[in-house]
């Protein structure tokens, strides 16, 4: 007999077991393997593939685009189509796209298949958040969703572990063929852990949302400078280590570290935030992120590359979080500013990579695109800073 009181037995907990670890698979595989699998496998395809640095970030926007893309159809799935038929063929979409790169060396056949990718991985973050976090609300557990968005972090540092041994016994083909394999068995699992959840399904749409004009061009100029900014590290970092004299046997775990440092960062930006409010946290993990991509530059060594890699991943998902809490504080009436601000991340991650991509070609390294990169997040967190608009005191 269930317990109806407010205090939850066993039963109870085995639910939130069940939410919180489907939920994290789904994220890690939507971002660690679909979004980001690209990072580490990158500089294996550059040395077997005779992949070029420009072409490389061309390749990476193509999936930043499918990405976008996912935001803009998703609300239009979920009026004809329910959780239990979306997640499925979106993961599906999502595994076969990764397993796929490794049956093609034609650089167009990449795109969109990278495309293709990204737009299931969206689709897969933004259903399974929304799933989970719509549960653990209505369970009176919210304060787990920061737990849950750890699941990105925890699929970037996989995706590092993993592809030198698959790297080892296949080549770059290899890499793809088997995270693709893996992808498909923790698809699996979330399937079995999340649809055996009782009620799952949409939990509703919520009404259009007007956002409050005060101080958002400040907070959607400043997350469009993010996702200009850290895309070039997020695209590249393995690769620049690679390329770093004596460093290149430190690349992979890199990608390692960037993972491990991700997936505590919601809860630790979170905690900050309840001590000294949102605009502070989040103007000061923008900060940090933009000193942590010049790490690299000025510190040589594995000091640089711990601190660097430490400093990207501890940042990048607590600023996402962050700057979504403040948009989702700030709506009122009609329009929806967590839309444009992903839009307008999602518009930066797409130009990012080809033009890093260019430059690092052009000037025969990644000094002066990273450079760049880290001034772009620099002047965002400034424009945090400025911004006195609603959400920001709390």
């Amino acid at each position: 007999m269930k317990n109806s009181g407010t205090h939850e037995g066993p039963e109870a907990c085995d639910g939130f077991a069940r939410i919180l670890v489907g939920g994290m698979l789904g994220l890690a595989i939507a971002m660690g393997i679909g979004r980001f699998a690209y990072t580490p496998i990158l500089p294996a395809m550059e040395a077997e593939a005779g992949l070029k640095h420009f072409l490389a970030g061309e390749i990476a926007s193509w999936n930043y685009l499918g990405y976008l893309v996912g935001t803009l159809v998703f609300s239009h799935l979920t009026r004809r189509l329910s959780f239990r038929v979306i997640y499925p063929a979106a993961l599906a979409g999502s595994c076969l796209s990764t397993a796929a790169m490794a049956m093609s060396d034609i650089p167009w056949c990449w795109g969109v298949l990278r495309f293709i990718g990204g737009v299931a991985s969206c689709i897969i973050f933004i259903s399974i958040a929304s799933q989970v976090m719509a549960l653990l609300a209505q369970k009176g557990r919210p304060i787990l969703t920061s737990v849950l968005y750890s699941g990105v972090g925890i699929g970037i540092a996989f995706t590092g572990a993993v592809t030198p041994f698959f790297q080892g016994a296949g080549g770059w083909r290899g890499c793809w063929a088997g995270i693709g394999a893996c992808a498909c068995c923790l698809s699996a699992l979330s399937l079995f852990l999340v649809m055996k959840i009782k009620g799952a399904g949409w939990q509703g749409q919520a009404a259009p949302v007007r956002a409050s004009k005060r101080g958002n061009g400040l907070l959607i100029g400043a997350y469009f400078l993010e996702g200009l900014g850290y895309i070039v590290t997020a695209t590249f970092l393995v690769a620049i280590v690679k390329e770093t004299p004596g460093m290149a046997p430190y690349a992979p775990l890199s990608w390692v570290i960037v993972g491990l440092s991700a997936a505590i960062s919601p809860l630790l930006w979170q905690a900050v935030s309840a001590r000294v409010g949102i605009r502070t946290a989040l103007a000061a993990a923008y900060v940090v992120q933009a000193l942590g991509m010049c790490a690299s530059l000025y510190l040589t060594g594995v000091t640089g590359l711990l601190l660097s890699a430490a400093t990207f991943g501890g940042t990048f998902m607590g600023i996402t979080s962050l700057t979504l809490d403040c948009g989702a504080r700030r709506e009122r009436g009609r329009g929806n500013l967590v839309a444009v601000l992903t839009f307008a991340f999602a518009l930066g991650q797409i130009i990012g990579p080809p033009c890093a991509g260019g430059l690092a070609q052009a000037s025969s390294g990644f000094a002066l695109a990273l450079k760049i990169a880290a001034a772009c997040v620099f002047v965002g967190g400034v424009m945090v800073w400025s911004d006195r608009g609603p959400g920001m005191s709390s």
